[in-house]
C-alpha cells in the first residue's frame, strides 16, 4: 500500500518521518512542479509518499496551503511499544490523546505533528 500526502510544509513532513520517526527515504525529488519524497515502513509495511506541488503544478490545490482542517484522515502506524514511542516524541510533537486500550487489545496513543495531520501509535495485533 502507498499513501500519498499532499503537504504544505514539505520539510517539516519530512523531518518528521524521516529524522523524527527515523523511516527510510525510498526516492526524493526537487524539481520546478513539485518537491516529495518517498518514505518506506520497512519489509511489507507499505509507503507514504510526501508531495508538495508548487502553485502552478497541475497536482496543487490552494487547500495544500492551509492547515488540516480536520481529522476525516487519520493515519495509523504499528509500533512495539507505544509507551516508548509516546517518550520518545513528546518533545517533537503534541500528544493528544491515550493511551487507550481497545477490546480487541490494541493500545492506542494520538499524536498531531508539525503540518497537523493527527497519527495514531498502536500496539497489539495488527490483523
Amino acid at each position: 500500500l502507498k499513501t500519498m500526502l499532499r503537504t504544505r510544509d514539505f520539510d517539516a513532513a519530512r523531518a518528521f518521518y524521516v529524522e523524527v520517526l527515523g523511516l527510510d527515504v525510498v526516492e526524493e525529488w526537487d524539481t520546478d512542479g513539485d518537491k516529495g519524497c518517498i518514505v518506506g515502513f520497512g519489509e511489507g509495511g507499505g509507503f507514504l509518499e510526501l508531495l508538495a506541488p508548487a502553485p502552478e503544478h497541475p497536482k496543487h490545490r490552494r487547500d495544500f496551503e492551509e492547515p488540516v482542517a480536520n481529522d476525516k484522515v487519520e493515519l495509523q502506524i504499528h509500533v512495539d511499544d507505544v509507551a516508548g514511542w509516546a517518550e520518545r516524541l513528546k518533545c517533537a510533537v503534541e500528544m493528544e490523546d491515550g493511551p487507550v486500550t481497545r477490546p480487541w487489545g490494541n493500545t492506542y496513543r494520538w499524536i498531531r505533528y508539525p503540518v497537523g495531520v493527527r497519527v495514531a501509535l498502536f500496539e497489539g495485533p495488527c490483523e
